[in-house]
């Protein structure tokens, strides 16, 4: 499947889900087995947080600077569908991790009274749930 094809059903994806309840659960039960570690290196909860939140946030920017490139271009490099793929559902997997993780976490993961731009190849759970509410169609 080719790139843009995987946004699109990603897209697709995660409007359905919008309207489920994602707890997270999966992830917390996998972060606890895990054996604990060195109490010198653990973050806050706070600090973790922030941490998930910047990582996030730089990979959404990099993801709609690529996503642009893309479409202006109008092609590929080698491995450039793979990477953008990747990065997509690496993503979506931190953004289950940190609701999951943070429930007290509300909002657009790019902040407060900020939203994930419709033109962007990938959207956090909030602004797709608040645009499937207001009866938005992706284009074709």
């Amino acid at each position: 499947m080719d790139y843009l094809e995987k946004v699109r059903r990603l897209k697709l994806k995660w409007a359905e889900e919008a309207a489920c309840d994602i707890t997270g659960e999966s992830e917390k039960s996998e972060l606890s087995e895990k054996s604990p570690p060195d109490q010198a290196n653990l973050l806050s909860p706070l600090e973790a947080q922030a941490r998930l939140l910047e990582r996030l946030r730089a990979g959404h920017l990099h993801l709609i600077d690529a996503h642009r490139r893309l479409v202006a271009e109008q092609s590929l490099y080698d491995g450039m569908a793979d990477e953008l793929t990747k990065g997509l559902d690496t993503f979506e997997a931190l953004e289950k991790l940190l609701r999951g993780a943070y429930p007290e976490f509300a909002g657009c993961v790019m902040g407060a009274g900020r939203h994930c731009p419709t033109a962007s190849p990938v959207w956090c759970q909030e602004c797709t749930r608040k645009r499937v509410e207001s009866g938005y169609r992706e284009q074709r």
